[in-house]
């Protein structure tokens, strides 16, 4: 099921800080997938917060490979540590 047409006044942010770890991530790309009005904003957060508060660099390269510049912008891609 996906939404086509959200509530323009769901505060996203808001939202998410009910939730920690994992649990908050996985919410994110919940949402991505399910209400595309919010899907950037919802993949930025989601990797906002792998970034800070994870290792899981598995998971961060899924999701910036898979959705990619149209999606993120360039402030997103891939970062190599070589």
């Amino acid at each position: 099921m996906v939404l086509d047409n959200p509530p323009h006044s769901f505060d996203l942010e808001g939202y998410i800080k009910q939730y920690k770890g994992f649990s908050k991530i996985a919410r994110l790309l919940f949402i991505s997938e399910k209400a595309p009005i919010f899907q950037a904003q919802a993949l930025k957060l989601a990797i906002d917060e792998l970034k800070t508060n994870t290792m899981n660099t598995k998971l961060y390269r899924e999701i910036v490979t898979k959705n990619g510049e149209a999606v993120l912008g360039p402030e997103y891609g891939v970062v190599d540590t070589v």
